[in-house]
């Protein structure tokens, strides 16, 4: 149980670090490209509320993936095991 509270908490810290990287460096970004034929696509960068809830939600998703098998394999552990390990 300590390991996923470990993992979602640490997802949720990074998704939070990440957001707030890209809401300073790319909000508000104007990009454009020039492509084959001649053809440009611009475009803007926006991050808003739904941005920002999608990626801590895939972020707590990630965590808690990434936390079951080692919070699996330490629930099944016998404590004084791990401990002489």
């Amino acid at each position: 149980m300590g390991t996923m509270v470990e993992a979602l908490v640490l997802s949720a810290l990074g998704a939070v670090l990440g957001v707030a990287i890209c809401a300073v460096g790319f909000n508000g970004l104007s990009a454009s490209t020039l492509g084959a034929g001649f053809t440009q696509v611009a475009f803007r960068l926006q991050i808003g509320p739904q941005i920002i809830s999608q990626a801590v939600i895939l972020a707590l998703i990630i965590g808690l993936i990434g936390g079951i098998f080692p919070g699996w394999r330490a629930a099944r552990q016998k404590p004084l095991l791990a401990l002489a390990a």
